[in-house]
């Protein structure tokens, strides 16, 4: 814990020390941050055990980002002086068992942490003068002072509110933040490289040679697709929906792989009188290691789809309401 601390807890503040990290990617430069998150998520021990209290101690921090959006440092800080602190006390009084230490510190939490917290904070309503001044002295200090990231952040805002979807992506050339705003959800991944040598049987609109989908249903899997009878069944509800008007006979299939077989047997059926149209999409890489979930949960965040998988949500036992 002391040195997951101590290398976590350099990047803490204004005066925080930048870190180096590796990458293991082919291709890829190293990384230079001062995110305390992304220090954390670079770390590892060749000590079994080490590397599992890091792990542990890593959730609680990660956790602490996805619900608060920032205090990942500050987090691990404070996991270490309290891990430490309880371990000393235990030790100068062994009568004292540490679960009981524990229980007292979580009452403490409740009974006065929690209600100080609730009371030193404040309520901003975005669109005003004073929201968005503290909004963007917040944006400050998360930027690590980058005044023209803090602007982009507000601009961001301005366009999206607080419910909207942003998304970060890197160019070369010119080093300036801009901010564009995209309708629809747009993705990298090339087209031909969802539907392999079918990719013609998919245009629906050959004057631009595009593929025309209005108004689909958004079917995601993590996993790939190897036998069509795997969607079958739920195809068979798409299309009775279909005939009650229910739902439209547009389909979009997301998963991470597509056998041949599937693709030429969608790729039949495409535009077929009388039978849904059921587009392939393939969930493109990322050199994170789950760059294709990543993307499935962006996508289940824009349409409000269930992601299925094979183990925990089988296709084969979805529902219309997935």
């Amino acid at each position: 814990m002391e040195t997951i601390s101590s290398i976590v807890g350099a990047t803490l503040g204004p005066g925080g020390q930048p870190v180096l990290i590796e990458r293991f990617e082919h291709g890829l430069p190293a990384l230079v941050t001062k995110d305390g998150v992304t220090v954390f998520r670079a770390l590892g021990f060749d000590d079994p055990a080490a590397q599992t209290i890091m792990e542990t101690a890593r959730d609680a921090s990660v956790r602490t980002a996805s619900e608060a959006g920032d205090g990942t440092t500050t987090a691990t800080i404070l996991s270490e002086a309290i891990v430490r602190n309880i371990h000393r006390y235990c030790y100068q009084n062994k009568r004292v068992s540490p679960q009981r230490v524990v229980r007292h510190l979580e009452k403490t939490f409740r009974d006065h942490v929690e209600p100080a917290v609730k009371r030193l904070s404040r309520t901003v309503e975005l669109g005003t003068d004073e929201g968005d001044r503290l909004l963007k002295a917040v944006a400050g200090v998360s930027s690590n002072g980058d005044s023209d990231l803090a602007d982009a952040v507000m601009e961001c805002f301005e366009i999206t509110g607080d419910e909207g979807n942003v998304t970060i992506l890197e160019s070369s050339g010119s080093s300036r933040y801009e901010v564009e705003k995209i309708e629809g959800f747009s993705i990298a991944m090339g087209y031909e490289e969802s539907c392999a040598k079918f990719y013609a049987k998919f245009i629906n609109d050959p004057g631009t040679q595009r593929t025309i989908m209005e108004k689909p249903v958004f079917l995601l899997y993590h996993g790939r697709i190897n036998e069509i009878q795997t969607v079958a069944l739920l195809m068979e509800q798409v299309g009775s929906a279909w005939q009650t008007t229910q739902f439209n006979h547009n389909v979009v299939l997301v998963a991470t792989g597509f056998s041949e077989t599937v693709l030429g047997n969608l790729a039949a059926n495409f535009s077929y009188e009388g039978s849904i149209n059921v587009f392939p999409l393939l969930a493109p890489m990322s050199p994170q290691s789950n760059g294709q979930l990543q993307f499935l949960m962006d996508v289940a965040a824009v349409t409000g789809a269930k992601i299925l998988d094979p183990l925990n949500a089988p296709i084969e036992m979805a529902s219309l309401d997935d």
